[in-house]
């Protein structure tokens, strides 16, 4: 199970935009979409990201973000 986000920021780090890129998860079980719903909230928690480099905003502007619990650690 992994939710992969499309996250679009200002160029402060602030968080404009996030979104599913799996798309509408209505017919998910409660499960995924509580997952789902955990993610989005892990994102929006650390609005604005610091230390990001203004002068590269072109390239971090937009990205995917892939939650995936198999990589967690322990």
């Amino acid at each position: 199970m992994f939710v992969i986000l499309h996250i679009h920021f200002d160029e402060d780090g602030t968080v404009l935009g996030i979104h599913n890129k799996g798309g509408d998860d209505r017919g998910m079980p409660d499960f995924y979409r509580a997952f789902v719903d955990n993610a989005l909230r892990a994102v929006q928690k650390c609005s604005p990201l610091q230390g990001l480099p203004k002068d590269l905003y072109p390239s971090w502007k937009e990205i995917e973000f892939t939650f995936d619990p198999r990589d967690m650690i322990y």
